[in-house]
């Protein structure tokens, strides 16, 4: 999912199914929503992911992305 706001976009909920890993296609995925983002007047993109995905943060890192701010969700114990 993107979604754009006040020149940036914001990336969640990427997901590759495990027997399509290591294809390329998230790289893909991800420079195809960088595009849209351009073509959308959002230049600027960001996303989340989840600390223990180690796998994701590495493709993530490779393209240019780098750790900005923790965050966490909040839940009834």
């Amino acid at each position: 999912m993107a979604v754009t706001k006040r020149g940036w976009s914001g990336l969640f909920g990427i997901a590759t199914s495990p027997e399509f890993r290591g294809r390329g296609i998230a790289t893909h995925i991800l420079r195809m929503l960088a595009q849209w983002s351009v073509s959308n007047a959002a230049p600027n993109v960001y996303l989340q992911v989840m600390h223990n995905n180690t796998s994701a943060i590495s493709l993530y890192a490779k393209l240019g992305f780098s750790h900005l701010y923790d965050y966490h969700y909040r839940t009834k114990v």
